[in-house]
């Protein structure tokens, strides 16, 4: 009786001593600060900001501070004014809004405009407009939304919330608009079809009628016009595509044209073949393929002039036809986890019609965490059936993704022994993507942030942290880039604050089959 009691106040002194998930995702988040330092100028600025958006959690004046050094270090050389750099800016900006607005338009004002192509802080101060108008800080909203547009970025999507926080018949609804239809004039923005769209029938007689000219003037003058690649919309409906930005845009406000203009809106249709077979599939134009769930929509490049190179012609209708092919494997993937909900057997039958092995795993995969809370041995042969795919499918990300899902279903089933497969198989497959982003012959330029490697090993320590909760971290021993450690163990402190991480687009790898 007397070593029973013993052999108990040991494993309670063994349970006292070991940390909750809270406190120890603040000791990894800790321990992370302190590495920050010697990480490279690519990481310390994204390492800054998941610290900081975690730290929340615990010191909501330090995750401030974290936020503001994140976006120092984005705007110094050598990282400075490239794309990785500008989005990071952006990112930190939206998420520092939310602990503190006035700190983030602070921020927001420090970026600078691009030299050319797409200019982050439109969006940002969308979203810090979106957070004015949650605390009810309306002419705040609209004085940043003036702001912007004197520093050379009207916010359209913003301006479109200060007009849904504003009822129709306040004087400052049509002042709105009118100041969003001058700067469209100065500076013509799809942006601002999509508000006219969404209110024009709550605006003042007259004011539609008098934007509607100046869009079609924009569109059809190609002002402002930069090059552009065409587009497909496929569905079950059928296929539209657009070979050039006119059609296109055309295609976004013909709806409204047709509204207020029938007969200019049939003279566009009889110039406009793309046009007028767009139409006749999505009679609502652009917003109603926007509501289309089932709808995929992907660009290709131009196979260019006669002059161009052979090369360069068969390079271009080569990706070409992978982002056909990439469109007809994403429609049947949905198609199959759509019928997955209702008759998980159909959906297994649809995932035979899918033409790419590392999606077919996938899609079992899910189909397997859908069907597993109901029937774990349904589920467990589904993903017996996804293992025995993934033995043949060749390359690490592919193979990385369906993992994932496994490890998802497996958790589902509460399949420990599945789980920790997939685990270590993500682990090795995140290990041979590092080969790959580290070759010295063709190494991966992207910020590390978004290499396969990185968020393979994210991935990894997920469900880590999910299957052994805070005696996950020496699995960041099997990290041997310190870089990629940092960023890893802040995402298994993330898991273990039960938040969920979602950033997982990579650049730079092998084309994905």
């Amino acid at each position: 009786m007397k070593s029973f009691a013993l052999a108990l106040l040991a494993v309670t002194l063994v349970a006292a001593d070991k940390p909750t998930p809270r406190q120890k995702a603040r000791e990894l988040l800790d321990s992370a600060a302190e590495m920050i330092a010697a990480t490279k100028p690519d990481v310390q600025p994204v390492a800054l900001m998941h610290l900081a958006d975690n730290y929340q959690t615990f010191d909501k004046k330090k995750a401030i501070e974290y936020f503001k050094q994140a976006f120092a270090a984005a705007i110094l050389p050598p990282t400075g004014q490239g794309p990785f750099a500008r989005s990071t800016q952006m990112e930190i900006v939206v998420a520092l809004t939310t602990l503190d607005t006035a700190e983030g338009i602070a921020l927001l004002k420090q970026m600078e405009p691009p030299t050319a192509g797409y200019d982050n802080r439109s969006f940002a101060a969308s979203r810090v407009i979106g957070a004015l108008l949650q605390q009810n800080q309306i002419q705040g909203a609209i004085d940043l939304a003036d702001y912007m547009g004197s520093s050379g970025t009207y916010p359209f999507s913003g301006v479109s919330q200060i007009m849904a926080k504003l009822p129709p018949g306040d004087n400052q609804f049509a002042a709105v608009f009118t100041s969003a239809l001058s700067a469209y004039t100065v500076k013509p923005d799809r942006g601002f079809v999509s508000l006219v769209m969404r209110y024009h029938k709550d605006l003042p007689a007259g004011l539609a009628e008098a934007a509607l000219p100046r869009i079609l003037g924009a569109i059809l003058s190609g002002k402002g016009d930069i090059p552009y690649d065409a587009q497909t919309f496929s569905s079950s409906k059928g296929t539209a595509t657009f070979t050039s930005r006119e059609e296109s845009e055309l295609f976004d406000v013909a709806p409204l044209v047709r509204e207020i203009d029938p007969k200019r809106y049939e003279d566009l249709l009889a110039t406009h073949a793309e046009l007028r077979s767009a139409m006749q599939l999505f009679p609502g134009g652009g917003p109603s393929v926007a509501d289309d769930h089932g709808i995929t929509i992907y660009t290709v490049s131009s196979s260019g002039k006669s002059s161009y190179d052979a090369s360069v012609k068969r390079a271009a209708d080569a990706l070409n036809n992978r982002m056909k092919l990439a469109a007809l494997i994403n429609s049947r993937a949905e198609a199959a986890l759509v019928a997955a909900a209702q008759d998980p057997d159909k959906a297994l039958d649809l995932v035979g019609e899918i033409p790419s092995s590392p999606k077919q795993a996938e899609v079992l995969a899910r189909i397997a965490q859908s069907v597993g809370e109901k029937d774990a041995a349904k589920a467990r042969r589904v993903l017996s059936r996804c293992i025995t795919l993934l033995d043949d499918v060749k390359y690490p990300e592919d193979r990385v993704i369906a993992w994932d899902a496994v490890a998802g279903a497996a958790i589902v089933i509460k399949d420990d022994a599945i789980l920790q497969r997939a685990i270590d198989r993500m682990l090795a497959d995140a290990a041979e993507l590092y080969k790959e982003d580290t070759n010295t012959d063709r190494p991966n330029r992207a910020w590390r942030e978004n290499w396969p490697s990185t968020q393979a090993y994210r991935r990894a320590v997920i469900r880590a942290a999910k299957l052994l909760s805070v005696d996950a971290e020496p699995v960041l021993q099997k990290i041997i880039d310190p870089d990629q450690n940092v960023l890893a163990r802040i995402t298994m402190a993330q898991a273990l604050l039960e938040r969920p991480f979602d950033r997982f687009q990579t650049y730079g790898g092998r084309q994905r089959q």
